[in-house]
């Protein structure tokens, strides 16, 4: 009896949609020196598909740029978010699974 293996590849795109925009703010990040959106931490966790909790972890580890808005609300700098937790694309995806299969 001969054995056939089928291969599947699933591909999901996701499309996050902000519907409370007025909380992401525009303005420079002192740390990178440039104008950047920046967003509320559970905006960013949702953005980054990691929890709210990871994203309060390394922002007191000080691996993410931070600043507060004029009301003392915390606003994280998305240039420092995307180079933190970069978004796989499926061809990296696939390779790191090919990796660990070997």
């Amino acid at each position: 009896m001969e054995h056939s293996t089928t291969e599947i590849i699933i591909e999901r795109d996701d499309l996050i949609v902000f519907r409370r925009r007025e909380q992401i703010e525009v303005r420079c990040c002192d740390a990178c020196g440039i104008e950047v959106e920046m967003l509320p931490p559970e905006m960013a966790a949702v953005a980054t598909g990691v929890s709210a909790r990871e994203i309060y972890r390394v922002i007191e580890e000080g691996h993410l740029h931070f600043t507060e808005n004029a009301v003392g609300l915390l606003l994280l700098c998305s240039q420092s978010l995307s180079r933190l937790f970069p978004i796989h694309s499926q061809e990296t995806y696939l390779l790191e699974a090919a990796s660990e299969a070997e």
